[in-house]
């Protein structure tokens, strides 16, 4: 049995670890961060216990062609560079990183390995090793596909004859629909109630290469009120305080549903470009290999 790793692919080890500041809530930060970089086709495993955290690779191999950008090392370095920039100063230099990467080119190994500085930022060391690589399989040609087509369409009438008494093909074929017809943003309802009328947030468009929802946000006629209140103050109500810290904190919590009701991911719009101008677009990276249907944005 060959034991050679395939070129094409690449795989993770080790792991990130760090302090979670006393005043400052991180979990959902970190949660919306693992999600993030699982859109851009890196796999972490996320734990948190007492006072600290820590930030697991995925140690299986994944094939390099669904990484966001193809170089690895600048993508696994901005993204853990965005972990840090979640954690005050004062944590940052407690955090310690074992994260390495080994990508496979034929005959070659590219062998990463990622340390967390002091001062917030991220330095890696790279080096190329000589070793036995695989092939990828080959692709599939029309000469091959003819070979199996006409039996296996035989096989698959009869199994479609024999199973339409007991199968709702009308909601199958229309989950398979969903899967292969591309999302648009009409079909996608945004619920922005409990925003009130601090932020207008409208989806502007489905940026399906890259995986982001693409958001116009615009200030609402109490944003200037809810920019001059404290949170401190006593409120009115709960809404009026939670907008009012999301205000100040300048963000907004977005939740993802399927049509069935299934939360497919949470995610953050930033709304620092809104202390600028009166509206602006951001971009929020999504897991948009689920059918999306409708978004609830929330302080």
């Amino acid at each position: 049995m060959n034991d050679a790793p395939v070129a094409g692919t690449y795989r993770l080890d080790g792991m990130i670890q760090g302090p979670l500041p006393p005043d400052r809530p991180v979990a959902e930060d970190l949660k919306a961060w693992i999600l993030s970089a699982r859109a851009m086709g890196l796999h972490f495993h996320l734990s948190m216990e007492g006072p600290g955290f820590s930030i697991i690779t995925d140690p299986r191999v994944q094939p390099t062609y669904r990484l966001a950008q193809q170089d690895l090392e600048t993508l696994l370095s901005d993204a853990l560079g965005a972990l840090l920039t979640l954690l005050p100063a004062t944590c940052r230099g407690g955090v310690c990183s074992t994260v390495r990467s080994e990508e496979f080119r034929p005959g070659i190994a590219i062998q990463t390995i990622f340390m967390a500085q002091p001062d917030g930022t991220v330095a890696s060391e790279q080096r190329e090793v000589r070793i036995e690589t695989q092939d990828p399989r080959p692709e599939l040609t029309a000469a091959s596909i003819r070979r199996v087509a006409l039996p296996a369409l035989i096989v698959l009438l009869v199994v479609l004859l024999g199973s339409m008494f007991f199968i709702d093909y009308r909601k199958l074929f229309s989950a398979a629909r969903d899967r292969v017809v591309p999302l648009t943003r009409q079909e996608v309802t945004v619920n922005q109630s409990a925003l009130g009328k601090v932020v207008e947030v409208e989806l502007a468009g489905i940026d399906h290469p890259r995986r982001m929802l693409v958001f116009q946000i615009k200030r609402g006629c109490d944003w200037d009120r809810a920019l001059a209140s404290s949170p401190q103050e006593i409120p009115a109500n709960w809404e009026d305080f939670l907008i009012c810290l999301a205000i100040h904190q300048s963000r907004l919590r977005i939740e993802l549903y399927d049509k069935d009701d299934n939360n497919l991911g949470v995610g953050e719009i930033s709304l620092d470009a809104l202390r600028a101008k009166p509206s602006a677009k951001v971009a929020v990276a999504a897991n948009l290999s689920e059918r999306l249907a409708r978004i609830v944005a929330r302080p």
